[in-house]
């Protein structure tokens, strides 16, 4: 698992830096905010990542242990001696011991299967962000594509995301795990080989899950293609007024943020309700006309100049996924 963690976060990387710069239009609420860069949205799926891996890494010293207190947990046939033992083959497995080593204790196990599903869903994230804007109406990116690669059966044109459908499907199914594992932890009495049966079980198929996902994600961010002019078209379909904001901003320092908030809003939505280009809008008003010349104007309806700090975010996570990635 470290290995391809390890070339996700370097996939990633790369990819964010590369397209620190790409412009692109920020969404909240499925509809346009302001603008960022690619390479920041990147960053975030960087960020996430970095925080599975430091999950992970701690809860090692929970689920990995030594457990030999015999049938029940409570050293019966062997006494103190039976500590010691315990304590000897976890310094030998380099692994701490249980506190109290009963096989009706399957909390470490449920916490893992979380983190497993965690880092699933860091992944899934990403597979949903790149099915979605792949379809035609978004055109942003798509995966990789091999010459040969048949799509579908009937419709010859089909190029399909499939790496990112895969990591979809097993994303999901690897989440319904720790719902059992819940349900059968809560066993009662100091052991059942029902509950003990289940975790085998639910264990290798996290595992098997896990797996899958992570080879699919490897080369899904290894061969994502970004279509940086569609990108760009997509983040001018409003006609700028998407730096509603950085223009009220402006005002603000003149008229003052309740009064600068009110005027753009008044602006923007005559624009956008009677579909008049938002630059046209925007010069037929005299405060704008009276505050801004053309060229401040022009400036502040362009889309690269209100990306706030995406660039450097950008380049600044992806030394970090670098760093994390080459300790793995």
């Amino acid at each position: 698992m470290d290995c391809l963690l390890k070339d996700i976060l370097f996939n990633l990387a790369d990819l964010a830096e590369k397209e620190a710069e790409t412009v692109m239009a920020g969404r909240t609420h499925g509809k346009h905010a302001i603008p960022i860069t690619y390479g920041y949205k990147v960053s975030v799926w960087i960020s996430e990542i970095l925080m599975s891996v430091e999950r992970i890494q701690e809860i090692e010293k929970r689920a990995f242990t030594t457990m030999m207190g015999g049938a029940v947990g409570a050293f019966n046939s062997t006494g103190k001696i039976g500590i010691s033992v315990q304590n000897r083959v976890a310094e030998i497995l380099d692994m701490p011991a249980m506190m109290i080593p009963s096989r009706n204790i399957s909390s470490p196990k449920i916490e893992y299967i979380n983190c497993l599903a965690l880092l699933a869903n860091n992944l899934h994230k990403i597979g949903e962000e790149v099915f979605q804007t792949s379809i035609e109406e978004f055109g942003k990116v798509s995966e990789g594509f091999s010459k040969g690669t048949v799509g579908s059966s009937t419709m010859p044109h089909k190029i399909n995301p499939k790496l990112s459908k895969g990591i979809i499907a097993n994303a999901q199914k690897l989440y319904s795990l720790t719902s059992v594992g819940y349900y059968s932890a809560a066993r009662p009495f100091e052991a059942d080989s029902t509950s003990n049966m289940l975790f085998d079980g639910l264990m290798t198929e996290a595992w098997e899950l896990m797996t899958e996902i992570l080879i699919r994600a490897e080369e899904l961010t290894r061969t994502l293609t970004i279509h940086r002019e569609r990108l760009r078209q997509n983040a001018e379909i409003n006609q700028s007024l998407d730096n509603s904001e950085y223009i009220m901003m402006f005002f603000a320092q003149r008229i003052g943020k309740d009064k600068a908030h009110e005027l753009v809003y008044e602006l923007a939505m005559e624009s956008e309700l009677t579909k008049q280009n938002y630059h046209d809008v925007l010069v037929a008003n005299e405060d704008v006309r009276a505050t801004f010349t053309e060229e401040e104007l022009l400036a502040m309806l362009k889309p690269k100049n209100h990306i706030g700090l995406s660039s450097q975010l950008a380049k600044d996570i992806a030394q970090k996924g670098r760093a994390v990635g080459s300790q793995l």
